[in-house]
């Protein structure tokens, strides 16, 4: 990956990793995702981080919401 876009990618990261991350997946994701996302739905996130969409999908009423990344290190964080 080009260092230009690393650089771009660790600063849109330092933007929502943390509380308010959480925070905007909780008040910006989750009702767009109520709009288009039935009720009996299945879920995947694929790139999950941390958990933090996870987290926030799982208040919409999907049956199942799983998330996967290919960090090791994010998914323990995420428990």
């Amino acid at each position: 990956m080009p260092r230009l876009l690393q650089e771009h990618f660790k600063g849109v990261v330092g933007q929502y990793d943390g509380p308010d991350g959480d925070r905007f997946a909780l008040e910006e994701l989750a009702p767009v995702a109520r709009r288009f996302v039935p009720a009996d739905a299945r879920v995947l996130e694929i790139g999950c981080g941390y958990g933090r969409n996870v987290s926030a999908l799982t208040t919409i009423g999907a049956r199942l919401v799983v998330g996967c990344d290919p960090q090791r290190n994010e998914l323990f964080r995420s428990r």
